[in-house]
């Protein structure tokens, strides 16, 4: 406390009195004459100005998002995680991940409807196609609190990609047990794709999928198979969207 009373104190003092005889000589400078006090009040405005621009750019700023880290696998491949929400009427993802919340406190929730327990998809291995159709029916088909998709989808899979979709976030979560139903695959590779070659194959692929929540869902998803020694493997696969079945 001495300190303070007897270095910091009086600083202060001394610093606060000249300012306030720097601010006075200033102003009668500029009281002389119409012209200094034009040209002091520029400067003011001027810095008033500038200080505010510095204030709205920082606060304009945007938020900086962290990228998900990727990892090589075969042939230059890599996994890619992308967050997917719901479709629009023109195929492309809309603002939601997830539907909204009716507004009205009325309404009751819709019954969970029964789902048949999943059985494990036969895949044709020879068969890029049915390798990949197989390996959705095995990842989105599940029970709750049964984590035997994790195993029929490592089957057709890398070990690598087997771990990333273990814990991956789909359109699934929160709407219970689910089973597909049908499997499309698209006739040519999707934008951005790898080229094909005998060894190497990319399609969009979309699941319809029946969840104990009620209507349907389509899940779209780009994969890409690499043919070996065991047949076709999936060593890529990223989810693009949903969207109700109609």
């Amino acid at each position: 406390m001495s300190y303070f009373n007897d270095s910091i104190k009086p600083l202060g003092i001394l610093l606060f009195r000249y300012t306030r005889k720097r601010a006075g000589a200033g102003l009668r400078w500029a009281m002389r004459s119409p012209m200094r006090l034009a040209a002091t009040a520029a400067v003011i405005v001027a810095l008033a100005f500038g200080v505010h621009m510095l204030s709205k750019a920082g606060n304009d700023k945007p938020n900086a998002h962290p990228v998900a880290s990727a990892s090589a696998t075969d042939d230059g491949l890599t996994w890619r995680q992308v967050k997917a929400g719901p479709l629009g009427a023109d195929g492309q993802p809309t603002s939601d991940a997830s539907p909204k919340a009716s507004d009205s406190a009325s309404e009751k929730p819709s019954p969970a409807l029964s789902v048949p327990a999943p059985s494990k998809p036969k895949a044709n291995r020879a068969k890029a196609d049915s390798t990949a159709g197989a390996f959705l029916r095995s990842y989105l088909s599940r029970r709750e609190g049964d984590d035997q998709w994790k195993q029929w989808s490592a089957e057709l899979t890398n070990e690598q990609l087997a771990d990333q979709l273990a814990d991956a976030q789909t359109a699934l979560d929160g709407r219970g047990d689910s089973t597909v139903t049908a499997v499309s695959v698209g006739k040519a590779p999707f934008t951005g794709a790898p080229k094909d070659t005998k060894i190497r194959w990319s399609r969009p692929v979309t699941a319809t999928v029946t969840t104990e929540t009620g209507q349907p869902i389509k899940i779209t998803y780009e994969v890409t198979a690499m043919k070996g020694d065991k047949g076709w493997i999936i060593t890529d696969a990223v989810e693009r969207g949903w969207t109700a079945a109609r």
